[in-house]
C-alpha cells in the first residue's frame, strides 16, 4: 500500500505531461482499491487482469516498481523501466545494508545495466517521461533494450540452473 502512495502521484504526473503524445496507459493493479490513486484521463485505463502477463501484453513498453515483476515482462521481452522509492529511513537503511550496484532483478541477472532505473530522489515524472518517450520514439534505443532481454531470457531458461544459482550466490556475495 505504501508503494503505491508514494508512486501513484509520480505516475499521475507522468501520465499528465505526456498527454499530448498520443500515447495510451495502462495501469495495472490487483485490487479495485487501488483505483483511487489514478486520476481519470483519456488516454489512461485501470485493469485488473487476473494473469499478469495479460497486462503484461496489452502494453509497448512497460514502468514498473522493482521486483519480480520485472523479471515478468523481460520475459515477455517489453522494454521497461524500473522505478522505486521507499521512505527516506528505509534507502538509508537499505543503502548502507545492500551493496548491489543495481535493484532491478533485469539489471541483476544481466550483470550490467539494461534497463534504466529512477530510484528515490532520481524517480520524478520528468526522468520517467523522458524515458517512455525515448523507448516509445528512438527505434534503435528500444531495439538494444530488446534484445538484452532476449538474451535474459535465455540467461533464466538455461537448463542447467547453474547461472541462476551463481547470480543468487553473486548477490549474497
Amino acid at each position: 500500500m505504501n508503494e503505491i502512495k508514494r508512486l501513484s502521484p509520480i505516475f499521475n504526473k507522468v501520465i499528465s505531461n505526456l498527454h499530448s503524445n498520443n500515447l495510451n496507459f495502462f495501469i495495472s493493479v490487483s485490487s479495485k482499491r487501488f483505483e483511487k490513486y489514478f486520476k481519470n484521463y483519456k488516454n489512461c485505463e485501470v485493469v485488473y487482469n487476473e494473469n499478469i502477463y495479460d497486462s503484461i501484453n496489452m502494453c509497448d513498453i512497460a514502468v514498473a516498481a522493482s521486483g519480480t515483476i520485472t523479471l515478468q515482462i523481460a520475459l515477455c521481452e517489453k522494454p521497461l523501466c524500473v522505478v522505486y522509492k521507499l521512505s527516506w529511513l528505509s534507502y538509508l537503511f537499505a543503502k548502507f545494508l545492500v551493496k548491489l550496484k543495481n535493484i532491478s532483478l533485469v539489471n541483476i541477472v544481466g550483470n550490467k545495466s539494461i534497463v534504466k532505473e529512477y530510484i528515490q530522489h532520481k524517480a520524478t515524472s520528468v526522468n520517467i517521461a523522458k524515458e517512455i518517450t525515448r523507448m516509445a520514439e528512438d527505434d534503435q534505443y528500444r531495439s538494444i533494450i530488446c534484445k538484452e532481454l532476449k538474451e535474459i531470457k535465455k540467461i533464466l531458461k538455461k537448463d542447467n540452473g547453474e547461472n541462476i544459482t551463481d547470480i543468487i550466490f553473486q548477490m549474497i556475495e
